[in-house]
């Protein structure tokens, strides 16, 4: 969903250094950006407490979801329906 404005963000709160993080990338095979957050500025500014976490924002930048854990695609596909133009 690029096209319809989607941007998805991996973001390291837990401080392993680039090298480790680089390596979880590659063997994952993750195709969007990895920011390392070791001053935590990322995780205050969302109030993220426990990890993993998957954070939905709305266009205007407010957080309307924010779930413990990963999700799947079914149900990545239903919380970003509304956002997603048609």
């Amino acid at each position: 969903n690029k096209e319809q404005g989607l941007k998805v963000l991996y973001v390291n709160t837990e401080g392993e250094s680039p090298a480790t993080v680089k390596q979880f990338v590659q063997d994952l095979s993750i195709v969007f950006p990895v920011v390392m957050d070791g001053g935590r500025n990322i995780s205050v500014l969302y109030d993220v407490k426990i990890v993993p976490q998957t954070i939905i924002i709305d266009p205007q930048g407010k957080i309307v979801t924010a779930i413990l854990g990963g999700v799947g695609e079914a149900e990545l596909k239903e919380l970003l329906e509304p956002y997603l133009t048609k």
